[in-house]
């Protein structure tokens, strides 16, 4: 910590420096002498940190934005801003204060994962967001304790309520002279000048001088050694390193030294400017800032950081639950799993990084492969991230109702039919008595050769088929393929040179003198359908889609996707 804010002194000093020593004061025509911060503004003003509007007003009491919340801030803490080309949000790719923006997410004072949605740098920035990056800024901690506003209620709605505590105890802000603190207000011009000024206290001693610590230069090693952090020893060999809030297969002692601030991994160079290398010391995380040279070993200028990974998670390690714009309530979720590549894990058998991914053995799966069920209710997982320590889930409803376990692998029930006299029931209309006993139609069938599976678009026969009761789920094993043709994996039906509908639901066809559902049917080659033991042809059937009765006169295997085209006219 004291390292963190000798650095920032550092760069405050090297910026302050160089500006004259009696800068002229700008002449904001709207800014009154008798203006609570008018000390405080010219004071910023004739730093070069704040400047006026293209008239030349300040405009004290209008609201900062965000972005320009963030350059003035690192203006005052001597930086520039990142040179890297790259964007730390998708929405500051060219806006004129990404390399500051780039800088602050690299020294964790914006955290990127609190920002889901994208950065919004010109949105104004509240109060209580400006306090979590001061006290970043700051290097120190949130902090947890009582607080003397006539809004502490308002204050405990904030996810920033504990940065709110610390920066009030460090005297970079206060309330307003009604005694609240109004978290959620925008943050004034005026106000971001008399924090920044507060700020600029912090940083320095007596009467404004800086504190420069001595420098040396050592000879910098192109490999780690063994180093000392707190009153430990580590050996990089033992150290695991992570890469972009990701799990790697990487120690530190796999990592070539090229300079303070690169170095490289796996054949690929990582800017510490730009990527974030992470590493586990004990059972905290830190991220790795700089490497500085020494006569005996060299020096990790590190921070603290979040867990980068969090293995057997618990219902304890879960802040919320997203599921659109609703939070689930936690106190009432009793069980969740996730299906992840058709296998079924507790919430206590999967590892989740700071990415929201998922880890299962040594395979990663991103969160949108993965499925949640919470109390036998399906959702589908769009994002995962973690926030002050637990994770953020972000989910819709899913479309998948029921489960069948195919060869093991959980399969949702709507892509499994069985069959039966070419009759296509959904597996979830079929009822499992007991092993290898199917009731299909309201009549019970004991399991043989006329029953088959079908499953991605090809037709199998079953080995077994059973109901397991303590997962309440269909099991089926597959035996060989059948020597029905295959089926297709999707359909797209045509009605004058255009796609009319892809897919067939609401589709129904005329077999047998009756109207069927059309996945109840199987294709046995392009010109022809089986249903209940009969061959029917496909060529001139009826068909209907939407309540309009339509006559099929062509098709089209594509074999090489397996999309099957249906032609039609009006019938």
């Amino acid at each position: 910590m004291r390292r963190y804010l000798t650095c920032l002194l550092v760069a405050l000093m090297l910026l302050t420096t160089v500006m004259p020593a009696a800068a002229a004061v700008p002449n904001f025509p709207d800014l009154n002498k008798k203006h609570w911060a008018y000390a405080d503004i010219n004071r910023l003003a004739s730093l070069g940190y704040v400047q006026g509007d293209e008239l030349g007003a300040f405009r004290p009491d209008e609201p900062m934005t965000r972005a320009e919340f963030v350059k003035t801030l690192m203006a005052c803490l001597g930086n520039r801003g990142s040179k890297t080309s790259s964007a730390a949000f998708s929405d500051i790719v060219d806006h004129w204060a990404r390399p500051e923006i780039n800088e602050a997410v690299r020294q964790n004072i914006v955290v990127s994962s609190e920002y889901p949605s994208g950065f919004k740098p010109d949105a104004y920035i509240p109060r209580c967001e400006a306090a979590a990056l001061l006290v970043r800024a700051l290097g120190k901690q949130p902090s947890t304790g009582p607080l003397p506003f006539t809004d502490n209620n308002i204050i405990e709605r904030s996810v920033y309520r504990d940065y709110i505590r610390t920066a009030y105890v460090e005297g970079i802000m206060a309330g307003f002279p009604e005694g609240d603190f109004r978290p959620f207000d925008d943050l004034t011009r005026a106000q971001v000048c008399k924090i920044l000024a507060e700020l600029l206290d912090r940083l320095t001693t007596g009467q404004g001088s800086i504190v420069r610590p001595p420098v040396q230069q050592e000879p910098m090693p192109n490999k780690f050694t063994s180093f000392t952090f707190g009153s430990y020893r580590y050996y990089p060999d033992y150290v695991k390193l992570y890469i972009d809030s990701q799990t790697t297969d990487y120690y530190l002692g796999d990592a070539e030294i090229i300079d303070e601030y690169n170095i490289k991994v796996g054949g690929r160079t990582y800017s510490l400017n730009r990527d974030r290398l992470t590493i586990k010391l004990s059972d905290q995380y830190y991220d790795l800032l700089r490497i500085i040279p020494g006569s005996q070993e060299v020096e990790l200028d590190l921070r603290k950081t979040d867990p980068i990974i969090i293995d057997r998670p618990e219902m304890a390690d879960i802040s919320t639950i997203y599921v659109g714009t609703d939070q689930l309530n936690l106190d009432l979720i009793r069980d969740i799993e996730f299906i992840i590549d058709g296998e079924k894990y507790s919430l206590s058998e999967v590892t989740l990084d700071a990415s929201g991914n998922f880890i299962v053995g040594r395979t990663t799966y991103r969160p949108q492969e993965v499925t949640m069920i919470i109390d036998g209710e399906t959702y589908e997982v769009n994002d995962a991230m973690i926030w002050y320590g637990k994770f953020v889930f972000y989910c819709n409803s899913s479309t998948i109702i029921d489960w069948v376990k195919v060869d093991d692998k959980y399969v949702d029930a709507d892509d499994i039919y069985i069959l039966k006299d070419d009759i296509a029931y959904k597996v979830a209309n079929v009822v499992v008595p007991r092993r290898n006993l199917v009731r299909l139609g309201g009549r019970q069938y004991d399991l043989d050769s006329s029953i088959k599976c079908r499953y991605e678009g090809k037709i199998y026969d079953i080995d077994t088929i059973d109901f397991d009761t303590r997962n309440n789920v269909t099991t089926i094993k597959l035996g060989s393929t059948s020597r029905y043709y295959t089926q297709p994996d999707r359909y797209v039906f045509y009605y004058k040179g255009s796609v009319y509908q892809e897919g067939t639901r609401g589709v129904e066809i005329r077999a047998g003198g009756y109207w069927e559902t059309f996945n109840r049917v199987t294709i046995s080659d392009p010109a022809h359908f089986r249903y209940d033991n009969t061959t029917y042809d496909l060529i001139n059937a009826r068909i209907v889609i939407d309540d309009n009765t339509f006559v099929i006169n062509d098709t089209a295997w594509r074999g090489k996707s397996q999309v099957f085209d249906i032609y039609l006219d009006k019938y």
